[in-house]
């Protein structure tokens, strides 16, 4: 009779013994985190300052890549926030998930709603949303960065083309020779003329600014300047990204 209530005691104290959970380990670029995973109510029974001290390793990598990563198209972007929305992108999403995840367990917890607990899962919420609608618009915003620096980097080097094929011109004009043509990025092409003249077109009708009168003393017919733009080769007007 002991020994059959031994055997239970025993196998009620192997049925209450809590889970030891395996530390998980995340370092997002030198920011770490270290947590365990929980799927159950089960995260209510661990101790809660251990997993306070673990939810704020895991807030501080979403701070870090949000800290450390542009909003906007329009700010400064270099290499290194190219690299770190990349790997967030690459990395975060599971993370993410896990944390949401576990911020709805604990959240039934009685410790939740004592102490920094309610401010700390509150500013957790903060921090996933931020993260989730960065995610969401990283690669929009890379896109938009890209072609930026390679318009601007195009309108650079048009320019020195453009200077460069100027000085091909004869020091004096007496027909209407376009130098140089080029289509910008709104689709408006130009065509500039040795005498300073210039057609703009952007799908309509050509429209022709005569040269300035001081360079020019008897300047070709208007159409002799229509005519040359419309023979223009195609393909070499220089298009931009």
């Amino acid at each position: 009779m002991r020994r059959t209530a031994l055997v239970i005691l025993t196998l009620c104290g192997c049925a209450t013994a809590p889970i030891k959970r395996p530390a998980e380990r995340f370092d997002f670029a030198g920011t770490r985190a270290t947590y365990r995973v929980f799927t159950d109510a089960s995260i209510c029974e661990t101790e809660p300052r251990f997993l306070a001290d673990e939810f704020l390793s895991v807030n501080e990598v979403f701070k870090r890549f949000l800290r450390d990563t542009p909003s906007t198209a329009a700010e400064p972007w270099n290499d290194a926030h190219f690299t770190l929305m990349e790997d967030g992108l690459a990395r975060l999403q599971p993370l993410l998930d896990t944390h949401r995840t576990h911020l709805a367990l604990a959240a039934k917890c009685d410790f939740a709603k004592q102490g920094a607990w309610p401010g700390m899962m509150e500013r957790a919420d903060t921090l996933l949303d931020g993260t989730r609608a960065r995610l969401d618009v990283g690669p929009i915003l890379m896109k938009e960065v890209r072609h930026k620096t390679a318009l601007a980097e195009w309108h650079r080097t048009r320019l020195e083309s453009q200077e460069s094929a100027r000085r091909s011109c004869p020091t004096k004009s007496t027909h209407a020779t376009i130098y140089f043509a080029y289509r910008d990025e709104t689709g408006q092409t130009s065509y500039l003329f040795c005498d300073g003249a210039l057609i703009q077109q952007a799908g309509g009708e050509p429209k022709l600014e005569p040269a300035p009168s001081e360079l020019v003393r008897k300047a070709p017919p208007a159409k002799s300047y229509l005519l040359a733009a419309e023979r223009y080769p195609r393909d070499a007007v220089l298009t931009s990204p």
